[in-house]
């Protein structure tokens, strides 16, 4: 979602007509949980459209794609300060089959760490800025004294800022009226 209106290559309210639930791919048939005809990109994000999210996905293009996955930290190791941190999972566009777009537009053939997925959604959240991540805020002695602090470290923009103000009005529809409705915390 954030690669293709950051591209502008999908409005908001534009239309994908998402196939009443079947969707034919290189032989290959993709369906929607709920089938759906007509959905704005809005609501194709709202109810969780896969076939939505893969035709907004082939208008983009493999290689644009990528380059948002990899911004967002996918496949790379975060930084955090912890041991064992692994990568991921995501194979460079010349080993793609001829369903991965599709595939992956909707969260498969992908392997993603929690932290990956948290400082991605938090990069919205950050105006479309990637934060690195860490454990400690703080280190304080025993009397509360501050031993050592450590900011806030900035590391790129990944997204317009007008971009991460659309996904997150268009997000927030989703436990609005969407698929995610038992997600939302009160206040």
């Amino acid at each position: 979602a954030s690669a293709v209106l950051d591209e502008g290559v999908v409005q908001p309210e534009e239309e994908f007509f998402c196939e009443n639930g079947k969707f034919k791919w290189s032989r290959h048939t993709y369906h929607d949980h709920t089938p759906h005809g007509w959905l704005t990109f809005r609501d194709v994000i709202k109810y969780s459209s896969n076939i939505g999210a893969m035709k907004s996905a082939i208008k983009l293009g493999e290689k644009r794609f990528y380059r948002y996955i990899k911004r967002f930290g996918f496949g790379n190791k975060t930084g955090i300060d912890l041991p064992g941190e692994v990568k991921g999972v995501i194979r460079p566009t010349r080993q793609w089959s001829k369903l991965s777009l599709c595939s992956i537009a909707m969260g498969q053939e992908v392997a993603v760490t929690a932290i990956q997925l948290a400082c991605a959604v938090s990069s919205v959240a950050n105006g479309g800025y990637y934060i690195k991540p860490r454990i400690v805020e703080r280190i304080e002695d025993k009397t509360g004294e501050v031993i050592e602090e450590f900011e806030p470290e900035q590391m790129q923009r990944v997204i317009s800022k007008e971009t991460a103000r659309e996904l997150r009005t268009i997000l927030r529809g989703v436990i609005e009226g969407g698929t995610g409705k038992r997600a939302e915390v009160k206040g």
